[in-house]
């Protein structure tokens, strides 16, 4: 139920989601295919160099629908207004989703209606809300599996020279700290992997239709968005035996050879502007 505001004549409510699903449909620009190549240096165990030319798969990173998963949000608000942030992981195609993610935040406003319209009841049972959502979003795979996956350079028992680093043959990280002491392990290196990732900021309209969150303890929403992207960044990974990131670099670095459809680019092509829908589930107080 909603608190009522020891100040003032206005009550004031918090609904926690803990749920969604949602699926965007973006424009055509998402099906055209990229592919990576840089030239890059071996130096084997005995000293011995040889120079070679990394060249990617094609592929298609945002071909397939983009599904929302284990979304979390919070919208606080009373009988006028309300800010809201949200999060959400995001599955594409079979892809590791663990650095795929949307966060938003925005201010809506609140319009409480009945159906049918005459009725007579105290509190609607329904709320309109209309809002406006800033979101940044952050596309990165982490296996093989992932469609922006771009290729493996053999690292085993080599150092690899390649555009923007040196990949060795092991690689040092540590655990623990704060409450326990840090620790350091060296692990040998068997692959240098190759991902595409893209970063943008968005502006999301939005417009939501859930249940008053005066009336009852839970809170159900249905929803339509449209993204509009305003900043986009396209960069290009590189992880050892993808634990262990070594460098990034942007698609206009001038090592890079960056193509898309075969023409050759300095920037992402893909715009992911477009439509969304979906629902959220959880409480209210």
């Amino acid at each position: 139920m909603a608190v009522q505001a020891q100040h003032g004549q206005k009550d004031f409510y918090c609904t926690i989601t803990g749920f969604a699903a949602a699926e965007p449909f973006f424009s055509n620009q998402k099906q055209g295919g990229l592919t990576v190549s840089f030239p890059y240096q071996v130096t084997s165990p005995s000293g011995s160099t040889t120079d070679s030319v990394f060249h990617s798969r094609v592929i298609h990173p945002f071909s397939a629908l983009k599904v929302y998963i284990l979304h979390f949000g919070a919208d606080f608000g009373d009988r006028q207004q309300f800010a809201g942030v949200h999060f959400s992981p995001v599955l594409m195609g079979e892809g590791d989703v663990s650095k795929n993610l949307t966060f938003s935040f925005g201010y809506g406003r609140n319009l409480f209606f009945d159906w049918p319209s005459k009725s007579k009841r105290s509190e609607k049972r329904f709320v309109l809300k209309p809002s406006m959502n800033i979101l940044y979003a952050n596309y990165e795979g982490t296996d093989s599996n992932s469609p922006t996956y771009l290729g493996t350079i053999d690292n085993k028992d080599r150092t690899i020279a390649f555009a923007g680093g040196t990949a060795g043959p092991t690689y040092t990280y540590s655990t623990g700290g704060y409450n326990s002491s840090s620790v350091t392990y060296t692990d040998s290196t068997n692959s240098l992997n190759i991902y595409y990732g893209q970063r943008e900021w968005s502006l999301q309209p939005k417009i939501a239709i859930g249940t008053n969150p005066y009336r009852h303890w839970y809170y159900i929403e249905v929803y339509a968005a449209y993204t509009l992207a305003v900043s986009e960044k396209g960069k290009v990974y590189f992880n050892q035996d993808d634990t262990h990131q070594i460098a990034s670099k942007e698609l206009n670095d001038n090592l890079l050879t960056v193509q898309y459809n075969n023409i050759p680019v300095k920037a992402t092509p893909y715009h992911l502007n477009g439509w969304s829908a979906g629902f959220t589930m959880g409480v209210s107080f």
